[in-house]
């Protein structure tokens, strides 16, 4: 049996069916306990029926068989059960636990149980369809065995099968994007992120190779025990009581920020879902009580010092143009904008549709809910030195009145009523309108505080025959500033190249990922990202000559990560790349990984940059990626406002995009003024992370000690040492008692 496999700690479930907590009333219980099955029952043994092979050597067989209820999953229609430790045969390798399709009404933790019905394979996972379920004793809890150890994986995950572990390690938050949908979130049990393969090395080079590899071998999920989503298919599926709470988040109690190390108040379900192994909690969730998060959200950039600091931010989409008043019609006269609505219930309008050229809030009411959050996230970053801000996707308003800056216009009015002490101006748009890459709704723009700096000229467009694109692609805007204090002239260019998706035409473009893997992946259009990128470099010494700037900086959405031709492009004409980590680490994060400003499928990476010429660097004091935004779940976004039911959203500074903001101090030098040592703002102190460590086998088990029913005996040096846990749920019907084995 699994005991005599080595060096797994042990943890034993037990206590199950103590008093209720916090006032919390037990589930309903028969008044008597039902006596075990008649002697002429064959019982065939949970090891029995998993056997040792992929698959159960009963399959489409009728059983009976008994165990000790482990976990209660209402959401996933059944319960796990397990042997009892001691009645495992010794010579086992295979699960001792099996997963029951069965009402869970007046079942719970720790009841030992008789179960009969047909065996199957559903999914993948070794299942009773149960016919009969008969309650044979309570309070056995203790006597199943739980090893504390690593999430296991791949072939031998299917040992431990609807088994309970208590995992080992340090696992930490590395993607949310799926919790607004089905309750799940992404773990990393390495001691290195999970990044985009790119965002480590050159596309297929041995550095890339081995952060996919890397990703592989530490990504894992943790579940809410359901299989009912959060937006309206769930009812197809589900009959819940609305509102629908999500999993993982409790007001006044930290979150699922990505980063965030994760504590396991109870032990986990090994589960087979969606052809992959889960962590699955003992009772379907919102039970917050079992999972905590440590607290990582960042409610302000860095304070980075210097005299000059520019920001960027991504606006969300940001249109004053709103999709209710749209009149655009298709070829056959169709209204093209359709609102979209919140998922839960369809009774919310929010934004408009993907089709709809006012792609932005709907109406007023989504409107307000979005400019709130922009306007506190600025002004954040007004409040941490920013006296540029560089813009993204605000509305390219000469598409739908004529005013080209109306939209930027009613954002900076927004931005100061909100706070009057800002100052914010805005740097208003060329005169002569690009001939290339002005096709999109949206655009980039600058604002500005004129305390600090001034426009030195006018805003010029970049206006490159590279700019056009199947995918779509913005002109990069150029404004030179002069700094007030120093003198000095700064240009920034402001970029939104073509995306990773949308339409491919041309070799060159399509995505050598999707054949050679993840080493390889660099999105579609890279190849008209690249063209975009040398373009800027010819012309961003051009504009600094002409408008007598000292330094540059290239800054926005390159839609391309550190190790992608368009990066390098730009590096090698003499550009350092600040999202690049492995030359300039993060100095203010509050985890211990390097910030990023994106996150997809679950992986990090910088698809915004901030490049600073060779003159800028001799200048550059520090940087900070601000996670407010890209870390957070998007339940906060003003976009998915009333999702589940639940009213998330909040008047606060969080997901008011879905890209963090960077921003970037220098001390420019003030004539006269022998400059001060520059003093950046202290590291915040986190733990060393390696560099590139080669991914890491899962350790070797430790065989588990076995619970005596009491006192443990004491061999040697070891003592096993008693450990109460968390309380649980109410509902969960009782509380969990480790032991560990620890030196003393």
């Amino acid at each position: 049996m699994r005991l005599s496999r080595t060096s797994k700690p042990a943890t034993v479930l037990a206590a199950m069916m103590a008093a209720s907590l916090a006032g919390g009333a037990l589930p309903a219980m028969a008044d008597t306990e039902t006596p075990p099955a008649a002697a002429e029952t064959t019982i065939t043994s949970i090891a029995q029926i998993q056997g040792e092979g992929e698959t159960s050597p009963v399959v489409d067989q009728t059983v009976t068989t008994t165990g000790v209820i482990t976990a209660v999953l209402e959401g996933r229609g059944g319960f796990a059960m397990q042997m009892k430790t001691a009645e495992v045969p010794a010579d086992f390798n295979g699960s001792s636990g099996v997963f029951v399709k069965a009402s869970t009404a007046g079942l719970d933790l720790g009841m030992e149980v008789t179960v009969s019905g047909q065996v199957a394979e559903v999914d993948g996972l070794t299942t009773i369809n149960a016919t009969a379920v008969e309650v044979v004793a309570k309070d056995q809890g203790a006597t199943v065995v739980v090893e504390e150890r690593a999430f296991p994986r791949g072939e031998e995950a299917r040992s431990y099968e609807s088994m309970l572990i208590q995992p080992a390690g340090t696992y930490r938050v590395n993607g949310n994007a799926e919790l607004a949908y089905n309750g799940q979130i992404t773990l990393n049990d390495g001691e290195r992120p999970l990044l985009q393969a790119t965002q480590a090395g050159l596309p297929g080079s041995p550095e890339a190779k081995e952060q996919a590899a890397y990703n592989d071998a530490h990504m894992l999920t943790l579940d809410d025990g359901s299989n009912q989503r959060f937006d309206v298919k769930f009812f197809e599926k589900f009959d819940p009581q609305p509102p629908m709470e999500l999993p993982f988040l409790v007001d006044g109690q930290p979150g699922p920020t990505l980063g965030a190390e994760v504590t396991f108040h109870a032990p986990v379900l090994v589960n087979y879902v969606d052809k992959s192994w889960v962590m699955d909690p003992v009772r379907t969730l919102p039970a917050q009580d079992l999972i905590s998060f440590s607290a990582v959200r960042e409610d302000a950039p860095a304070q980075l010092g210097g005299n000059f600091t520019v920001a960027t931010f991504n606006v969300l989409n940001f249109f004053t143009s709103l999709g209710v008043d749209a009149t655009d019609v298709d070829k056959e006269g169709n209204p093209l904008c359709q609102p979209t609505m919140n998922l839960y219930d369809n009774t919310e309008p929010v934004s408009g549709n993907w089709d709809c050229p006012r792609r932005g809030a709907w109406d007023k009411a989504g409107l307000h809910r979005q400019e709130v959050k922009i306007a506190n996230a600025i002004n954040k970053l007004g409040d941490a030195g920013a006296q540029v801000v560089a813009l993204q996707e605000i509305e390219n308003a000469i598409k739908f009145g004529p005013d080209y800056d109306a939209a930027l216009k009613y954002l900076v009015e927004v931005l100061n009523s909100s706070d009057p002490s800002q100052g914010w101006e805005y740097a208003p748009a060329p005169a002569a309108m690009p001939t290339y890459g002005n096709d999109d709704v949206i655009r980039q723009a600058f604002i500005y505080k004129p305390a600090a700096v001034k426009l030195a000229g006018e805003s010029v467009f970049l206006d490159d025959p590279a700019f056009v694109s199947a995918a779509d692609a913005r002109a990069p805007i150029a404004q030179s500033f002069t700094h007030l204090e120093s003198g000095k002239t700064v240009l920034v260019i402001n970029n939104h190249l073509t995306y990773k998706g949308g339409k491919v035409v041309g070799d060159d473009n399509a995505n050598p990922g999707d054949t050679l893997g993840a080493a390889w992946d660099t999105g579609r259009n890279n190849g008209d990202r690249t063209r975009q990128a040398q373009a800027l470099a010819k012309f961003a010494p051009q504009q600094a000559a002409t408008d007598g700037a000292q330094m540059t900086l290239l800054v926005g959405d390159m839609n391309a990560y550190a190790y992608e031709t368009p990066i390098q492009t730009l590096v090698e004409a003499g550009y350092a790349d600040l999202m690049n980590t492995n030359e300039f680490p993060s100095a203010h994060s509050a985890t211990p990984w390097d910030e990023y400003t994106y996150s997809y499928r679950s992986t990090f990476g910088s698809l915004d940059h901030v490049m600073v010429s060779d003159a800028g660097m001799e200048w550059y004091v520090g940087h900070d990626v601000w996670t407010a935004n890209a870390y957070e779940p998007q339940v906060y976004e003003y976009s998915r406002y009333r999702f589940t039911g639940v009213p998330y959203y909040r008047e606060d500074v969080f997901r008011a995009s879905d890209h963090n903001a960077v921003i970037v101090a220098f001390q420019l030098p003030v004539e006269g003024i022998e400059p001060a040592p520059v003093d950046p703002a202290p590291v915040d102190p986190a733990p060393t992370v390696p560099a590139k460590p080669a991914p890491t086998a899962d350790p070797t088990p430790a065989p588990p000690v076995s619970a005596t029913g009491g006192k443990l005996a004491v061999t040697g040096s070891s003592a096993m040492v008693f450990v109460p846990l968390a309380a649980l749920l109410a509902a969960a019907g009782g509380a969990l008692v480790v032991w560990r084995r620890q030196r003393i």
